[in-house]
Protein backbone atom coordinates (compact mmCIF):
# COMPACT_ATOMS: atom_id res chain seq x y z
CA UNK A 1 0.00 0.00 0.00
CA UNK A 2 1.21 3.07 -0.72
CA UNK A 3 1.99 5.71 1.64
CA UNK A 4 -0.47 8.88 3.26
CA UNK A 5 2.09 11.75 1.92
CA UNK A 6 2.45 10.00 -1.76
CA UNK A 7 -1.51 9.65 -2.34
CA UNK A 8 -1.56 13.02 -1.09
CA UNK A 9 1.29 14.44 -3.31
CA UNK A 10 -0.31 12.19 -6.44
CA UNK A 11 -4.23 13.90 -5.36
CA UNK A 12 -2.46 17.49 -5.38
CA UNK A 13 -0.48 17.05 -8.86
CA UNK A 14 -4.20 14.96 -10.20
CA UNK A 15 -5.71 18.72 -8.82
CA UNK A 16 -2.99 20.84 -10.11
CA UNK A 17 -3.76 18.97 -13.69
CA UNK A 18 -7.20 19.67 -13.46
CA UNK A 19 -7.36 15.81 -13.55
CA UNK A 20 -10.54 16.34 -11.29
CA UNK A 21 -12.15 12.38 -12.57
CA UNK A 22 -9.02 11.09 -11.25
CA UNK A 23 -8.48 12.58 -8.29
CA UNK A 24 -11.97 12.07 -7.53
CA UNK A 25 -12.29 8.75 -7.93
CA UNK A 26 -8.57 7.94 -6.07
CA UNK A 27 -9.93 10.31 -2.84
CA UNK A 28 -13.27 8.22 -3.05
CA UNK A 29 -11.13 5.27 -2.80
CA UNK A 30 -8.87 6.38 -0.06
CA UNK A 31 -12.05 7.97 2.04
CA UNK A 32 -14.02 4.43 1.47
CA UNK A 33 -10.73 2.56 2.98
CA UNK A 34 -9.88 5.30 6.03
CA UNK A 35 -12.71 6.85 6.34
CA UNK A 36 -11.70 8.22 9.43
CA UNK A 37 -8.89 10.66 7.65
CA UNK A 38 -9.72 14.16 6.97
CA UNK A 39 -7.69 14.59 4.21
CA UNK A 40 -9.31 11.95 1.74
CA UNK A 41 -13.10 13.74 2.31
CA UNK A 42 -10.87 17.01 1.68
CA UNK A 43 -9.10 16.27 -1.20
CA UNK A 44 -12.85 14.36 -2.42
CA UNK A 45 -14.21 17.84 -2.33
CA UNK A 46 -11.98 19.49 -4.06
CA UNK A 47 -12.01 17.33 -6.67
CA UNK A 48 -15.46 17.08 -6.85
CA UNK A 49 -15.64 21.03 -6.98
CA UNK A 50 -13.58 20.49 -10.15
CA UNK A 51 -15.93 18.43 -11.94
CA UNK A 52 -18.93 20.63 -10.66
CA UNK A 53 -20.35 17.92 -8.37
CA UNK A 54 -22.34 19.73 -5.81
CA UNK A 55 -23.53 17.00 -3.85
CA UNK A 56 -20.58 14.69 -3.42
CA UNK A 57 -18.87 18.37 -2.44
CA UNK A 58 -20.99 18.87 0.07
CA UNK A 59 -21.00 14.76 1.45
CA UNK A 60 -17.17 15.26 1.44
CA UNK A 61 -16.87 18.75 3.11
CA UNK A 62 -19.51 17.39 6.08
CA UNK A 63 -17.81 14.15 6.43
CA UNK A 64 -14.10 16.36 6.88
CA UNK A 65 -16.24 18.72 8.89
CA UNK A 66 -17.84 16.05 11.30
CA UNK A 67 -14.11 14.56 11.89
CA UNK A 68 -12.64 17.81 12.71
CA UNK A 69 -15.22 18.69 15.25
CA UNK A 70 -17.24 21.37 13.46
CA UNK A 71 -20.68 19.41 13.68
CA UNK A 72 -22.77 22.32 12.71
CA UNK A 73 -20.81 23.46 9.68
CA UNK A 74 -21.31 19.42 8.77
CA UNK A 75 -24.85 19.03 9.10
CA UNK A 76 -25.49 22.47 7.74
CA UNK A 77 -23.54 20.59 4.66
CA UNK A 78 -25.83 17.97 4.78
CA UNK A 79 -28.95 19.60 4.89
CA UNK A 80 -28.02 21.85 1.50
CA UNK A 81 -26.99 18.44 0.05
CA UNK A 82 -30.24 16.91 0.67
CA UNK A 83 -32.49 20.17 0.01
CA UNK A 84 -30.85 20.74 -3.63
CA UNK A 85 -33.16 20.69 -6.79
CA UNK A 86 -31.89 18.41 -8.33
CA UNK A 87 -30.91 15.03 -5.64
CA UNK A 88 -32.32 11.89 -6.26
CA UNK A 89 -34.67 10.31 -4.13
CA UNK A 90 -32.31 7.35 -3.11
CA UNK A 91 -29.17 9.99 -2.27
CA UNK A 92 -32.09 12.12 -0.53
CA UNK A 93 -32.47 8.82 1.83
CA UNK A 94 -28.73 8.05 2.21
CA UNK A 95 -28.16 11.67 3.19
CA UNK A 96 -30.78 12.46 5.70
CA UNK A 97 -30.00 9.40 7.71
CA UNK A 98 -26.36 10.16 7.62
CA UNK A 99 -27.86 13.60 8.76
CA UNK A 100 -29.69 12.29 11.50
CA UNK A 101 -26.40 10.25 12.64
CA UNK A 102 -24.83 13.87 12.70
CA UNK A 103 -27.51 15.52 14.49
CA UNK A 104 -27.34 12.60 17.56
CA UNK A 105 -23.81 12.46 17.92
CA UNK A 106 -23.50 16.91 17.81
CA UNK A 107 -26.19 16.07 20.64
CA UNK A 108 -24.23 13.65 22.34
CA UNK A 109 -21.39 15.61 22.63
CA UNK A 110 -22.99 18.99 23.38
CA UNK A 111 -24.80 16.80 26.24
CA UNK A 112 -20.96 14.90 27.41
CA UNK A 113 -19.86 18.69 27.56
CA UNK A 114 -22.25 19.87 29.83
CA UNK A 115 -22.14 17.11 32.13
CA UNK A 116 -18.42 17.55 32.23
CA UNK A 117 -18.53 21.02 33.17
CA UNK A 118 -21.52 20.12 36.07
Amino acid sequence: PASHAAIVAHLQALIAARRFAEAQTLARKEAQADPEQPDWWDYLAKASDGRGDVLARRRALAEKLALDGAWPSAIRQLKEARDAKDVSFYDQSIIGARLLEFEARYKEEREDEKNGRG
